[in-house]
């Protein structure tokens, strides 16, 4: 038991590693090929947060566990809502507001529920996960036509955290992209294999550790970046990037996943699906033209994740 945990631990220096690097080469990409910044916000930095998650899915869906990969999708959003902007609003004093690029606030909500609808089956065909896939893509160029440049210039600036030479040869930039890459699938085993071991001899299953345990680890990079972006007061990168994330994971990695391989997950219940949507609707909040995310909010937010956390988990 002691070790399966010692296990599952260790994946989480091999995903901050390997996403580390994942930003390294994808910055370096996106500026020798001239992308531009509205570009690379809208996919580098979402797809590379969600990067751990996107790895940990495809390597679960592959070894037949469909439930611990939708499971992990889920899990994630709910923790990125819940943790991620509950510890925003509790690490600051005077208040989070968000201005700009609120148009993706009702691209993650309508994305939700209609994850809602697709997955009353319990299982993602390849059929709709092409749909969500493609929804994806043209959610980008929805973004592009009524966003904001500026708004995807400051969510441009974390990118610039890892700072590569403009001109930094291409062999070195593949390096990072191939040892970020390799990292993010070794920890993705390294934690399937822990937690498998850990649920057989708790004897819960697969489906609650990947709603809590395993999401929150997955959400891990996007956890690191928000934190540093809030230590400079940018907190519209922070908020900007956790709805891109969430984005991401709904169309993206739902889409890409189910169409390697369909994913099954009876064990999810209708509750844990409500709870999504109930907390993506909380985003909501930020439309409001004075709304301000306060300290007892972010307090608030982290307790209601809690109070999920323990009717999830075996008394």
């Amino acid at each position: 038991m002691l070790s399966s945990i010692l296990l599952s631990l260790s994946s989480l220096l091999l995903f901050y590693l390997g996403a580390k690097s994942l930003i390294a080469g994808s910055t370096n990409v996106a500026r020798t090929l001239r992308i531009n910044p509205l570009i690379t916000g809208l996919t580098f930095t979402a797809v590379v947060s969600s990067a751990p998650l996107l790895t940990f899915s495809l390597t679960s869906a592959l070894a037949g566990s469909g439930g611990m990969a939708m499971s992990s999708i889920i899990g994630s959003n709910i923790f990125n809502v819940c943790v991620i902007i509950g510890i925003i609003g509790l690490t600051t004093s005077s208040g989070v507001k968000l201005e700009k690029g609120k148009i993706a606030i009702p691209i993650a909500i309508v994305s939700t529920i209609l994850l809602f609808f697709l997955f009353q089956d319990r299982l993602i065909s390849r059929p709709e996960g092409l749909l969500l896939l493609l929804l994806w893509i043209a959610g980008i160029f929805l973004r592009i036509r009524f966003g904001r440049k500026d708004s995807i210039n400051t969510e441009a600036k974390e990118n610039q955290e890892i700072k590569n030479p403009e001109n930094q040869a291409w062999y070195l930039t593949f390096a990072w992209v191939l040892a970020g890459t390799i990292l993010l699938i070794a920890g993705s085993k390294i934690l399937i294999l822990g937690f498998s071991e850990i649920a057989a001899t708790l004897k819960i299953g697969s489906t609650i550790p990947g709603l809590t345990i395993i999401a929150a680890a997955c959400s891990m990079p996007l956890l690191i970046t928000s934190m540093m972006a809030v230590r400079k007061m940018e907190y519209e990168i922070a908020l900007g990037n956790l709805i891109g994330a969430n984005i991401f994971n709904i169309l993206g990695v739902t889409g890409i996943t189910s169409l390697i391989h369909p994913l099954s997950a009876l064990s999810i219940s209708n509750f844990d699906l409500y709870f999504l949507i109930g907390t993506s609707l909380i985003l909501l909040q930020f439309f409001r033209p004075k709304y301000i995310l306060k300290r007892d909010e972010g307090i608030l937010l982290i307790l209601l994740y809690a109070v999920y956390t323990y009717y999830l988990w075996p008394k």
